[in-house]
């Protein structure tokens, strides 16, 4: 089934470069993402890199959907 507009789909972990924008794809618009951000040299930077990555799969997918 489809979630309805008020549910979130959260991904708690594993989350990184590599499997955000997979993730996204999938449906998630929630991500725990702590080893990637807090383990980073400037967690601020890898924040923002992990944001981009997931807002640039979104548009693509509905774009795509």
């Amino acid at each position: 089934g489809r979630l309805k507009l008020h549910q979130r789909l959260q991904i708690d972990g594993g989350i990184d470069d590599k499997t955000i924008g997979l993730a996204a794809a999938a449906g998630a618009d929630t991500f725990v993402a702590g080893m990637a951000i807090f383990g980073a040299p400037d967690p601020t930077q890898a924040m923002r890199r992990l944001h981009q990555f997931a807002i640039q799969t979104s548009k693509r997918s509905t774009a795509d959907g």
